[in-house]
């Protein structure tokens, strides 16, 4: 049990002081006194002279004193508001308000704010919590607020044009309840779909259920759940294909008149579109010069986040690379096989590739030289500080680089020294590799993965732009230069779009070195209005009352009405002084 307003001190403090207070007002009392007067002449004088109150006498009412102390002693019980519902064991109770995509269909997202201030009162105030699921999940009650400031702070929320993070709160209280003793109970307000392997590994003390929104209405839609782009089909260097997926529920089937697609300020033509499945479309030979792309779909429908789309286009150039005149024969057939790279003079390039014996160059160099001129057979130079994020993404790109495939015991044994890779960190970047490892008699050069490796030091050196497939609210960033490029994939996509988290909600954003980014919706679940099977409606009321109807200071109070009515019926019968 728990005192909510006072604490324990201060309420056994109070106890003390309303005992003494009640002793001393029985001293204070009138009393009253037999004095035997001779004859009524007296009696004025008899009236003025008696004592009224008399001071240090016996205690004599100790069972009146006792019955007000009962009464004050439960008054002052119930404005300590003693608690029995706070222990370790008792249930409590989250309750999430979805104000993601999928609440934003019709009046779904009202119906359900009303729904969840009408059931919030039925819940102890210090066993429950209100969330709002939007871009990011944020506590709107607190388990010690009143439920009045609630009320204003959800008339500042409305739906936004994000994935539903239901299931990222979900997975935080499971997280906090791991280890308690009690029982938790999550009421989700609104048509949230959450996986069912979320579900699935909630812990035994963890609930779910949901309170639909009360509309009757047929859900009708059609969005765009996928735009990305790829390697194009033609194999042009300077061109991507994009991929357009439009899905619809109880919804005409969409063409490709209806939608309408711009690149930068330029209205594409629906014939350049076709039809792959029933639902896809392929824009096939689009320029990769950085523009803007804009989908978007005509009619009206019951969600309007999903009607359009946008993504910016990759910024594909060719590489212009200076060639030395000592280069390895070895090394030209990789470099002429390679669409983005053309050779130039010096005073034009951006990378250089040297031999052995050429002079220096100010540019980016890939290098092969002698053994004797470096310890190892491998060495990368990398601009930027070295920390623990620069180097695990280098040391990943290593064992990625195809390297593993050479045969390094008999290279070692040939030259009779180790195959080993090491970095450097400096202010500019480089690719240097033992003479012997790119010649003709060694197996590197005959595999698969030497010409991969000359392409990727070549993007590597020239400090090529990530590029993405896609980017859609709630999910990671798929960064398509991996096979071209010596970062690594998952490093390079967090380090240059800032994606440690995902972010959640639509909207356009800056990359690292300015580069432009714009996230969609892309959501099949808010497209099709999805449900999630594995949680139970609890219908339009809280299942159970998890609040009592009768709670403790009630009953306190009521008890001390009852002492009230007892010692006004004793002092009525003369029973108390």
């Amino acid at each position: 049990m728990n005192l909510l307003n006072l604490s324990p001190l201060l309420f056994g403090a109070g106890l003390v002081a309303l005992a003494g207070g009640l002793y001393l007002l029985q001293q204070l009392r009138i009393r009253y006194t037999r004095i035997p007067v001779a004859t009524t002449l007296f009696w004025a004088e008899a009236v003025r002279d008696a004592p009224v109150r008399v001071f240090r006498q016996r205690f004599k009412h100790w069972l009146a004193w006792l019955l007000c102390l009962l009464i004050c002693a439960l008054l002052w019980l119930g404005f300590a508001d003693l608690r029995t519902d706070r222990s370790e064991t008792a249930n409590f109770y989250a309750l999430i308000l979805d104000g993601s995509a999928q609440s934003a269909v019709g009046n779904d997202f009202e119906i359900s704010k009303q729904q969840l201030l009408n059931d919030v009162r039925s819940y102890p105030d210090q066993q429950r919590e209100v969330y709002f699921a939007g871009e990011h999940n944020l506590k709107v009650l607190a388990s010690d607020e009143e439920t009045k400031v609630l009320k204003q702070r959800l008339d500042d929320q409305t739906p936004v044009s994000a994935r539903s993070s239901v299931e990222d709160q979900l997975r935080l209280i499971a997280r906090d309840a791991v280890n308690a003793e009690n029982q938790v109970h999550v009421i989700v307000y609104g048509r949230s779909s959450i996986p069912p392997e979320v579900i699935d590994d909630l812990p035994d003390n963890v609930s779910v259920e949901s309170r639909l929104p009360e509309d009757d209405s047929e859900f009708s839609n059609r969005g765009i759940v996928a735009l990305g782009v790829g390697e194009p089909l033609s194999g042009a260097w300077d061109r991507v294909d994009v991929l357009i997926r439009v899905l619809q529920n109880n919804a005409d089937a969409v063409t490709a008149s209806d939608l309408t697609i711009t690149v930068g300020e330029q209205v594409v033509s629906s014939d350049n579109l076709r039809a792959v499945e029933d639902s896809d479309f392929l824009l096939s030979d689009v320029l990769a010069d950085g523009s803007q792309l804009n989908v978007s779909l005509a009619g009206e429908d019951d969600l309007e986040f999903d009607n359009e789309a946008s993504l910016v286009l990759p910024t594909r150039r060719q590489i212009p690379v200076y060639l030395g005149a000592n280069v390895p024969a070895s090394i030209l057939p990789a470099l002429n096989a390679d669409p983005a790279l053309v050779i130039v003079p010096e005073s034009e390039a951006e990378v250089a590739v040297l031999g052995p014996t050429d002079p220096p160059s100010t540019l980016p160099t890939f290098q092969v030289v002698a053994e004797t001129a470096q310890e190892q057979a491998f060495e990368i130079g990398y601009v930027g500080p070295q920390d623990i994020n620069s180097e695990r993404a280098l040391d990943r790109t290593i064992e990625r680089l195809g390297l593993e495939q050479i045969d390094a015991t008999a290279i070692a044994q040939e030259i009779e020294r180790d195959i080993s890779v090491r970095l450097h960190f400096g202010d500019q970047r480089f690719v240097s590799v033992w003479q012997p490892v790119v010649e003709d008699e060694f197996n590197f050069r005959e595999s698969i993965s030497f010409p991969l490796f000359i392409s990727k030091s070549m993007r590597y050196l020239a400090d090529e732009a990530p590029w993405y497939a896609y980017l859609a609210a709630g999910r990671q960033a798929i960064e398509q230069s991996a096979g071209t490029s010596l970062a690594d994939t998952d490093a390079l996509s967090e380090l240059a779009v800032g994606t440690y988290f995902v972010r959640n909600a639509t909207g356009e954003f800056e990359l690292t070195d300015e580069l432009p980014g714009v996230i969609s919706l892309l959501d099949k679940t808010s497209t099709v209005g999805s449900l999630s099977p594995d949680i139970v409606d609890s219908g339009t009321s809280p299942t159970t009352s998890p609040y009592p109807l009768w709670e403790l200071i009630t009953w306190l109070m009521l008890l001390a009405l009852a002492l009230v009515f007892t010692e006004w019926y004793i002092y009525q019968r003369r029973l108390m002084p």
